[in-house]
């Protein structure tokens, strides 16, 4: 109805319309719809159904909806032409039994100035049985079992509540009753025919899943099962409704809580899409929070609804977790950063750091999808693993000093063998003994010997490639040259009567074989198994 122009569409509705109540202190209040407000209006009316109620001169009627004319639904199956298959009895007939009806009706919104009432789902106090109540001392509080009253926000304001009336929570046919809203604390304005999963599942005519979003009584983000449920009427299968279950993230989380519980491993689900939102996570941090629609950057009182405040949710990707005060959550955010930049990859283990010293994670993400759902998942798994520290020396290790000064003197000896082989590579001893392969040997040795200063510092994947480049090929550049020497000189002097004489430029492309080989095989380990 609409009480502002004392304008009534339905005397008979107008019993629900001052039944709703003020949740923080109590009290009966109008039914007012706010701006934007969702409520459905029929496009046609059945046959049948009479002219309805009379309104004032010139407005123009809206029909009541259980009147509203049957339409056959938007699924593939209703829309298929039967009468295409006449000739064969069987399919035509299969054809008819599969076609579903649905009630014709729109979705309108309440704009500004218009005054709309609604009918109000309320949020109930219960006893242990699950039935409302208002019993003093036999209601259950929120989240335990324990027994005690039902209060409006406040805390203090008992809830009593005996209205009486021909509700059409009553059961119908006028029926009076006086518990219809009893322990009812909230209410609020609310339409299944309205929300996403029965929109979805009026369309699909077939069991679905929703993506996520947030519930309506809480904002609390979840998904829902539904399936449709059908009346036969005049030998139609009419669509009815909708049996929907709802999940929500906060479900999901207990769930992971309770099965790694005593464990050090941590599971993260998040959506695989960017911007990779969270679902749940083993820490038991949450995914979403609820923030004022006029100002993001505020939380949403936990009053929000007495006072007429309106707010929305905003999500957490797997990255905003850097920022939580759950030492768990920033190991969630390092492994999800190293996954992506790996890619993602499904079959291989991917490390990621933390803050504890010598712990590290070993990852791994695996796609989860429902076929012909919107729920394209990825599940992260973080298993730790001590990082064995004799293959790194940071500063402030006993080692640290004693590498350096060893590798120092290492490479300054053989740097001045070097400089000596090649400043009395004149003199016959040292052409006797090839100056030109031993200084290439012992400088090798003192490359190799510098090499090792890249142990100094934490595993990183560059420098544990560093140092495999660094270590194993200068260790082959030296040998390379000492294999080839002790060739030339076997050739040369060992080998009978039939001696053989090597040349400079010959023996230098003997190296080349082994370092190319040694080459070959660094880059296999760092192209194909890194």
């Amino acid at each position: 109805g609409d009480a502002a122009s004392g304008r009534a569409k339905d005397e008979s509705m107008e019993k629900h319309y001052g039944a709703c109540v003020n949740s923080t202190v109590g009290g009966e209040i109008p039914c007012l719809m706010n701006t934007g407000g969702k409520y459905t209006q029929c496009t046609a009316m059945a046959p049948s159904s009479s002219t309805g109620p009379s309104f004032e001169d010139g407005e123009e009627e809206a029909p009541p909806l259980f009147d509203c004319l049957l339409e056959k639904c938007t699924d593939e199956a209703s829309q298929r032409d039967c009468d295409a298959l006449t000739n064969n009895e069987t399919e035509h007939s299969e054809c008819l039994a599969n076609i579903k009806w649905c009630s014709s009706y729109i979705i309108k919104e309440a704009f500004d100035n218009e005054t709309l009432g609604f009918i109000n789902r309320g949020n109930h106090c219960i006893d242990r049985t699950g039935v409302p109540s208002q019993m003093l001392e036999e209601v259950v509080q929120r989240d335990t079992m324990e027994l005690g009253n039902c209060y409006y926000k406040d805390g203090s304001t008992l809830v009593h509540r005996d209205r009486v009336g021909d509700f059409a929570y009553c059961g119908g046919n006028g029926k009076v009753c006086n518990d219809t809203f009893v322990g009812a604390y909230i209410s609020r304005d609310y339409d299944p025919r309205w929300r996403g999963w029965y929109i979805a599942t009026k369309e699909l005519q077939k069991p679905n899943w929703s993506p996520p979003y947030p519930f309506f009584t809480n904002l609390e983000m979840g998904i829902t099962f539904s399936v449709p449920i059908y009346s036969m009427q005049d030998d139609k299968n009419v669509f009815a409704g909708v049996l929907a279950i709802d999940a929500t993230f906060e479900d999901l989380t207990r769930f992971l809580q309770t099965n790694y519980k005593g464990t050090n491993t941590v599971v993260a689900i998040f959506e695989q899409n960017e911007p990779h939102y969270m679902i749940a996570s083993s820490t038991g941090s949450n995914s979403a929070k609820t923030v004022l629609v006029e100002d993001e950057t505020k939380p949403c009182p936990f009053d929000a609804e007495g006072r007429n405040v309106f707010c929305k949710v905003a999500r957490f990707n797997a990255l905003d977790l850097k920022s939580s005060k759950n030492e768990m959550d920033h190991i969630i955010a390092s492994a999800f950063l190293r996954q992506k930049e790996e890619g993602f990859p499904i079959d291989k283990l991917v490390s990621a750091s933390t803050n504890k010293k010598n712990t590290l994670y070993a990852t791994q993400t695996k796609p989860f999808s429902i076929e012909d759902a919107s729920l394209d998942w990825a599940i992260m798994i973080m298993t730790p693993m001590e990082a064995k520290g004799s293959d790194q020396i940071v500063k402030g290790d006993d080692s640290f000093g004693v590498l350096i000064a060893v590798t120092t003197l290492g490479f300054a000896i053989c740097a001045f063998l070097t400089g000596i082989l090649i400043r009395y590579r004149k003199k016959r001893d040292i052409i006797f003994h090839d100056w030109r392969f031993m200084s290439a040997f012992v400088g090798g040795c003192a490359l190799l010997n510098a090499s090792c200063l890249s142990f100094l510092g934490p595993n990183t994947d560059a420098l544990c490639l560093t140092r495999m480049w660094l270590v194993h090929w200068f260790f082959v550049f030296a040998l390379s040259f000492l294999f080839v020497k002790t060739y030339r000189m076997y050739k040369l002097l060992g080998s009978g009567y039939n001696r053989v004489t090597i040349t400079h430029a010959k023996a230098a492309r003997l190296t080349l074989p082994l370092i190319a080989l040694q080459t070959l095989i660094l880059l296999i380990f760092t192209f194909v198994d890194p």
